[in-house]
């Protein structure tokens, strides 16, 4: 099956030219050491950035021992998951840089096509694992791919001390957990007690 979405991919981009202007895209990417017969977990991002550090692997094969793979390791206590993205092919960010390389902004009509199309895909890579829940790092995502996914908002874990929102449930049409979590890349006022609670909350499901 993921061949032939991989091909599908391949031929989505010939068709919108604009978008081979991306560096790589991400669809289906497991940890290196995952077993894809025992996913338990499905990691969603918005799109693919392109860090310099991320750029300079483009020219060799991508270690396992990532920072951001050790963090999924980390924060999921697993091997077995599955990375992919609202939006498939990569830029710096969805702000200028985005527009500056694809002709349009993320909330324009062309990229909510895209992301209608990435969706039907990542739902049936969703619907093949049968994971436990899908994790989206950042709780700024909460707002945009839940209107494409169609979720529905159920909760939010809040900190004991700051109440600050660290997570942000929602439920898939099929009764999946979703969850939007406080971005595990590690902003200066994520506390440590703070990453035990998101961690905990997951590992638990």
């Amino acid at each position: 099956m993921f061949k032939e979405i991989d091909k599908e991919i391949e031929i989505y981009s010939e068709k919108h030219p604009e978008l081979k202007n991306a560096r790589y895209h991400i669809f289906n990417k497991p940890l290196l050491k995952a077993d894809i017969n025992d996913i338990e977990f499905v990691v969603i991002g918005m799109n693919p950035g392109e860090s310099k550090r991320v750029l300079k692997r483009l020219e060799k094969p991508v270690q396992e021992e990532t920072s951001w793979m050790r963090k999924i390791r980390d924060f999921c206590g697993t091997d077995n998951v599955i990375q992919t993205e609202a939006f498939f092919w990569s830029s710096k960010n969805i702000k200028k840089d985005f527009k500056d390389r694809y002709g349009y902004s993320f909330d324009s009509e062309p990229c909510r096509n895209h992301l209608q199309f990435c969706k039907e895909r990542n739902m049936l890579l969703i619907s093949h694992y049968k994971p436990k829940a899908v994790f989206a790092p950042g709780l700024k995502l909460a707002k945009d791919i839940s209107s494409v996914y169609g979720l529905e908002p159920m909760c939010a874990v809040r900190c004991p001390e700051t109440g600050h929102r660290l997570i942000e449930k929602y439920l898939g049409k099929d009764g999946l957990p979703w969850l939007f979590t406080k971005h595990w890349s590690g902003a200066r006022d994520f506390r440590d007690d703070q990453k035990k609670l998101i961690k905990n909350y997951i590992q638990s499901l």
